[in-house]
């Protein structure tokens, strides 16, 4: 991918510029209350860590002094196992009884047979399924208390990708500093003081798996290193961690299970994880990986710092530093403020716009540090994670919130962070031709709701689970589970959907032939199987529920929506790679034939087939949106009526949800072109949906709203979906004058862009390939032919000159 390269000078800007892309506190996460080691809900955690990442490893600090605590986790550390039996082989038997039940409007029999029949054989669902799981944490202690310390000022910089802690001691300027290098692939806390022999340190892990009933990982000493090793119970993985202690003077001392420094000047501690988890292996286990985790430990310390340090910058600012966004100056009277007080002066209403630069940049950091060629997708907490037991498992929700994590990622340059989840989509398809045969006796692949890194892919809920009565005694307030909690297979082509993405915004050819075309046409196979048609020949999802939300129904919107989008693009990747078949001449029966939308009684987009939209229904969900955004299918510049009824049911289900809802719900607003109402919702995500760290709060933390607001600013100000380059479609007033470059445009185009009065100034397209394009600016279509790696600026007050 070519890209247009962000000036190097700016790696030597100061003061203003680092202190903009900055979250920064005058006192450690402990100042602000008591710890509560593994619990989900602890708000020091929740609120008060900072994070770093390299794809895999995930690290949380809390800064302190008397006693530093690093969280730390393996993106592949999990719970649960491959389950094989999941799917209910042959429940698509019951589909033609349940339809007929469906078109005598027997709708409460026609659910009650679906529960009996359309969920997870067995007990795997409960036994297999798992969680996302918390390593442990390094503890290092040392000889100071904050009482005893002044100027103390601890912060996160995503300018660098950088935590830092400093504070001055009887005299003495103490200074730390965390990163989790990618290219070295591991975690470097380094303590420095501006004296000799300041540093007296005791280190040591923690973890919540060894139990007095059972010590799941041993810890041992060997020279300066703390190994940890074990197999995690009930998933069979291997676990294993090196950490290693390297100093400039002083003592290092092996105790049991610890390591003592003394009079050192300076201390680093390396830190380096994995786990046997192998997605090439069938099963997912594969062999311990103890020596490649001492071999990365043993390669960084034949390295200064200086050298790490600086291995560490080019990676990160090779992919960070590709977009940069400018809304204004806030001051270096509101920058220096510490974040709680800063989020105070925000809420109150006060203007900032550094901080809304900041929301956006803090998105693409957190990408960067959770999702890298080579990890895993970053699930519903990124890479970070303090308890065996997160929310929702921490898992991979696939109806929005795995979406969400990666609407960023073309759009804002990063196109190789999303390679975690092409691989993940690879997975996905091998896994899922089970279910699809076991629930529609279908080609092709789905998934239905939500999966692990297992790949797993069949009904969220057990038979069981769906009985009234057989929940467990932790879940009674679920009782009896909803069937829009567990059955919705159009998931699987929402997430396959991000393999047309893919190659909309990189171009890459190969790819799209070795691995994207099988992905999509995968599923568009069972979309064609899938899909029945109705009496009056529409075809339909039938039965279906709408998301987490709503009853039985002869058609979810959103089902309809997602066939919708993959047909389409399934196409459209056919043409690109010169394919005309049969299979693409159904592909275009379907879609041509696909169940229009509805627009119901009170002037909404109907979210099913039947007209029962509740106007005073807040629900979180959205999801017959979809088409409007993430997809393409309605816009006010081609389908006005559907874009004015998707307006209403906005309205109707009212702005105020969880940070998520907030973040979709922003984006939806930027493709219906209303900038000023995208803003107020970004503002109230602000205000209302984060915590002095910036983790987004559905709540409890959950952190695809951060990747959904970072997506939405890029969309206020750039857009091209409907084959346009559309420049600052959604600007608000409240951003009269900026710029930005890097932005990502489909068809391969880089962007960079400059206003002033709410006016385009300057426009900057670059093209990978050479396709021609046309830009929209307001009313004006501009059409562009640029040659493959050339430039075209456009100077568009008052008209458009161009050169190259």
């Amino acid at each position: 991918m070519k890209t247009i390269a962000y000036p190097i000078l700016c790696l030597m800007l100061a003061g203003t510029y680092l202190a903009a892309r900055e979250i920064h506190f005058d006192r450690p996460a402990q100042a602000h209350g008591e710890e509560d080691k593994w619990n989900v809900l602890d708000p020091l955690w929740q609120e008060y860590s900072l994070p770093v990442g390299n794809g895999s490893l995930g690290v949380t600090t809390y800064g302190g002094v008397e006693e530093e605590a690093l969280y730390f986790t393996i993106d592949s550390l999990w719970s649960g196992r491959y389950a094989t039996e999941a799917d209910n082989v042959g429940a698509y038997q019951i589909l033609p009884e349940v339809r007929r039940l469906l078109l005598e409007d027997e709708y409460i029999e026609a659910e009650a047979l679906s529960r009996l029949h359309l969920g997870a054989a067995g007990d795997e669902r409960e036994t297999a399924f798992g969680s996302f799981s918390v390593f442990g944490r390094l503890v290092i202690q040392s000889d100071r208390s904050f009482e005893q310390v002044s100027d103390y000022r601890r912060s996160l910089n995503v300018h660098d990708a950088t935590a830092r802690v400093s504070y001055t001691h009887d005299g003495t300027a103490h200074e730390r500093t965390l990163i989790a290098s990618y290219p070295d692939q591991c975690a470097i806390l380094r303590y420095t003081a501006d004296r000799p022999a300041q540093q007296n340190l005791r280190i040591a892990f923690e973890t919540p798996h060894n139990t007095p009933e059972h010590e799941a990982l041993k810890i041992t000493t060997e020279g300066n290193d703390l190994i940890v090793s074990g197999t995690y119970p009930s998933s069979e993985l291997q676990m294993d961690a090196r950490i290693r202690v390297r100093t400039e003077g002083g003592t290092v001392r092996a105790g049991e299970g610890y390591l003592e420094v003394t009079g050192a000047d300076t201390v680093e501690i390396f830190l380096a994880a994995d786990t046997s988890y192998d997605q090439s292996v069938e099963n997912f286990l594969g062999e311990s990986r103890a020596s490649e985790v001492r071999e990365r430990i043993d390669q960084a310390t034949q390295m200064t710092h200086a050298e790490l340090y600086a291995r560490h910058l080019a990676d990160y600012k090779e992919l960070f530093h590709r977009v940069s966004l400018n809304l204004g100056d806030s001051g270096a009277e509101v920058r220096a403020l510490p974040m709680e007080a800063r989020l105070e002066r925000y809420q109150e209403g006060a203007a900032d716009p550094d901080l809304e630069e900041l929301i956006f940049d803090y998105g693409r950091y957190l990408m960067i540090s959770s999702s890298r060629p080579g990890s895993l997708p970053a699930n519903l907490q990124g890479v970070w994670n303090n308890s065996p037991t997160p929310p929702w498992d921490g898992d991979y929700h696939l109806d929005i919130n795995l979406q969400m994590n990666y609407w960023l990622t073309g759009s804002t340059n990063l196109l190789e962070c999303q390679e975690p989840l092409i691989d993940f989509l690879e997975v996905l398809q091998r896994n899922g031709r089970r279910t699809a045969q076991a629930y529609y006796n279908a080609d092709g692949w789905t998934a239905v709701l939500a999966s692990n890194i297992w790949g797993y892919t069949s009904p969220y809920l057990s038979l069981a689970r769906l009985k009234p009565g057989t929940w467990r005694e932790d879940r009674q307030r679920f009782a009896p589970a909803p069937m829009f909690w567990n059955f919705f297979p159009s998931v699987g082509g929402w997430i396959a959907h991000h393999a047309y993405e893919h190659f909309a915004f990189g171009q890459d050819h190969e790819m799209l032939e070795q691995r994207l075309w099988p992905i999509l046409s995968g599923s568009a196979d069972f979309f064609c199987d899938f899909l029945e048609p109705l009496p009056n020949g529409y075809y339909s999802d039938w039965p279906s529920w709408s998301p987490e939300h709503g009853n039985i129904s002869k058609g979810a919107t959103a089902s309809i929506a997602i066939a919708r989008e993959v047909l389409t693009s399934a196409l459209s990747m056919a043409d690109q790679l010169g394919i005309a078949n049969e299979q693409t001449e159904r592909y275009a029966h379907v879609l041509e034939n696909l169940l229009p939308y509805r627009i119901g009684q009170h002037g909404q987009l109907q979210e099913w087939y039947e007209d029962r939209d509740d106007p005073e229904c807040t629900h979180r969900h959205v999801n017959h949106l979809l088409g409007l955004h993430p997809g393409s299918q309605i816009s006010p510049l081609t389908t006005p009526e559907l874009a004015e009824a998707a307006r209403n049911s906005l309205d109707q289900r009212q702005t105020m949800s969880t940070g998520w809802s907030l973040g979709w719900k922003m984006n939806l607003m930027t493709r219906l072109l209303e900038g000023d109402e995208a803003y107020n919702i970004a503002r109230l995500f602000l205000e209302k949906r984060v915590t002095p760290n910036l983790f987004c709060q559905h709540p409890p933390f959950q952190i695809d709203g951060n990747f959904a607001i970072t997506a939405g600013i890029a969309e206020m100000l750039l857009q091209s979906h409907l084959g346009e380059i559309h420049v600052l479609p959604a600007l608000p007033t409240a951003w009269p004058e900026g710029s930005v470059s890097g932005l990502r445009a489909r068809g391969g185009f880089t962007v960079d862009l400059d206003w002033a009065d709410g006016q385009l100034t300057r426009l900057v397209i670059q093209s990978d390939n050479g396709s021609p394009c046309t830009v929209r600016y307001g009313n004006r279509l501009i059409p562009l032919d640029i040659n493959a790696g050339e430039t075209v600026t456009l100077d568009l007050t008052p008209r458009s000159v161009a050169s190259k």
